[in-house]
């Protein structure tokens, strides 16, 4: 009833169980730049209690001794959806007991909480000096999720949309390879509506809404390492039973592709 981690080579061979979690779930895990480490969350009361529950905790596991150990010792602490800053000297995680990103050096072992009633990663700059979180907009009568800039050096957090562009909706965005773009998936004119994608500049300007269809819903949109493409998800909000298709889209020409029908979570190979 459990989930280990296995490494597995990308044609498939070799096989090997990196940590046995017998009847606990192991999941989420996510790499170092360098590929020594991995941290992961471990949920050891069942993986749909433990969700449910948010009693997860973050393990790092040392690739190359196979050894694994708790991010944090404290039996108080609880979280899920690990992920390395660029350069592997942080870690960000869920915890659901702050309601807040937690954000770890792993240099000195100091920790911060970024304040996000959104469970969620943040998404770091490919250049490691900026996260960018989801948060509820509590100024309005209707909640609204807006995104919100994080420079870690001078600790300053500020709103990534001007007041000039109205969400309504927003899924955390994903940085292009050089740092310069962003995409979202996002939600501007009817909740009724799917999230559209649109271009940004880093700064929250907004460069071209890519898709334009309003019963469809795009998600799990990733950048290709050349910065030149973006594969994403697309679901048919006006079909109960629509399969989600993966589709690519070319940024020199604007261009949008069918790849596969009756698939989803698009990742590039790096």
């Amino acid at each position: 009833g459990g989930s280990d981690l296995v490494l597995i080579k990308r044609d498939g061979s070799d096989e090997k169980v990196l940590v046995e979690c017998v009847e606990f779930a192991c999941i989420e895990p996510a790499w170092t730049p360098d590929s020594r480490y991995v941290a992961y969350t471990r949920y050891e009361s069942g993986l749909t209690a433990s969700m449910v529950e948010a009693v997860g905790k973050i393990y790092i596991l040392d690739v190359e001794s196979g050894s694994s150990n708790l991010l944090f010792n404290n039996p108080g602490l609880y979280g899920a959806l690990p992920s390395f800053s660029p350069d592997g000297t942080a870690v960000s995680f869920y915890d659901f007991g702050e309601n807040a990103i937690r954000l770890v050096n792993l240099v000195d072992g100091s920790s911060s909480i970024i304040p996000s009633r959104v469970a969620g990663r943040g998404s770091w700059s490919p250049d490691g000096a900026t996260l960018i979180v989801a948060d509820w907009d509590g100024e309005g009568t209707i909640p609204r999720s807006a995104l919100f800039r994080l420079d870690l050096a001078s600790r300053s957090v500020s709103r990534f949309f001007d007041d000039s562009f109205e969400v309504l909706d927003v899924s955390l965005p994903a940085w292009s390879p050089d740092g310069e773009l962003l995409i979202c998936g996002l939600q501007t004119e009817s909740r009724q509506e799917g999230k559209q994608l649109w271009l940004f500049e880093w700064s929250g300007q907004p460069v071209q809404k890519i898709t334009s269809d309003p019963q469809m819903n795009y998600s799990s949109y990733q950048w290709s390492p050349d910065g030149n493409r973006v594969v994403f998800q697309q679901v048919n909000l006006s079909q109960s039973d629509d399969a989600p298709k993966v589709l690519i889209w070319y940024r020199a020409d604007n261009r949008i592709e069918t790849l596969f029908d009756n698939a989803a979570f698009p990742q590039w190979m790096p």
